[in-house]
């Protein structure tokens, strides 16, 4: 089911199936649509909801306590129906519990919140983790929007780039031939310490990760216009820039966790960036999208 919520500047589209953004409209002078369209030909997703890993395991599987599980890429949570718990013109509230199913995949017990909500020209998002198991929960959680790019049909990938906030280190982690990430750093070429110029050819070699960003947003901005979309992610250890060779949409994927490394372990409890949550007691998170 679709559910919208609204106000003066914006209008969401927000899918059950998975808690997933699929529209962002910007109501005036006229109607504009920043979210990518989700096209098979390129990406058949919007802005999937990352739980309880981000990335992918080596051979799609895992291990805890001895036993080993089997998960998709970027978790399961992403492919479920969320139940809305709250609902008002400008914030929605959606919540995934654990049942018999999760508990094939992911042995613990606990709720999922998801929360959209509208002020202003910004969308807030808000991850709410909680345990409800008799032991420690380990998990990984993280955001995957994607945006048009360009926004019109007269424009070029080439007509936008992207801005960090602050000046960020001249190395980048990158995918190997095994599609893993890499455990050594590659060059990262920012003008500036802070601009990226977008080209058709940037993500021929997939994806690029930053380790502790120092920025605490990232725009991404048009050359010749004032539009921009701005992602504030503050506190998210990892921040992901993915899209396709000459697709007309760029991701911006702000993590707790990562992909796999070459060589890794199996153990849940080992990958990089796990994160750790007592029984009864609450993981929350954030970021915001602001249009202009």
């Amino acid at each position: 089911m679709i559910y919208k919520i609204s106000n003066k500047d914006l209008t969401l589209s927000i899918c059950s199936k998975g808690a997933e953004l699929i529209s962002i409209i910007k109501e005036s002078p006229t109607q504009i649509e920043y979210m990518w369209n989700g096209n098979d030909k390129f990406w058949p997703r919007h802005a999937p909801n990352l739980f309880p890993i981000t990335g992918k395991l080596k051979e799609g599987r895992y291990e805890l306590d001895g036993n080993s599980y089997s998960m998709p890429v970027h978790g399961f949570a992403k492919d479920y129906e969320y139940i809305v718990v709250e609902k008002t013109s400008k914030k929605i509230v959606f919540m995934l519990e654990s049942d018999n199913k999760t508990k094939e995949l992911y042995p613990y017990d606990f709720q999922l919140y998801i929360i959209y909500e509208l002020i202003n020209n910004t969308v807030y998002i808000e991850y709410k983790v909680i345990n409800l198991s008799t032991t420690t929960l380990f998990f990984s959680i993280g955001a995957h929007p994607g945006f048009n790019c360009p926004l019109f049909d007269t424009e070029s990938l080439e007509d936008y780039f992207l801005e960090f906030e602050k000046q960020e280190t001249k190395q980048v982690y990158r995918h190997t031939e095994t599609g893993f990430l890499s455990s050594d750093p590659d060059s990262f070429h920012l003008t500036n310490g802070k601009l990226l110029p977008l080209t058709n050819d940037l993500f021929e070699d997939g994806v690029y990760v930053l380790k502790s960003p120092r920025s605490n947003w990232i725009a991404l901005r048009n050359k010749n216009t004032n539009h921009y979309v701005k992602l504030t992610f503050n506190d998210f250890p990892y921040l992901c820039l993915w899209g396709r060779p000459k697709a007309p949409f760029i991701c911006f994927e702000p993590w707790y966790g990562v992909t796999d490394i070459d060589g890794s372990s199996y153990d849940i409890k080992k990958r990089e960036g796990i994160m750790e949550l007592d029984k009864n007691k609450c993981f929350k998170c954030n970021y915001s999208i602001t249009i202009n």
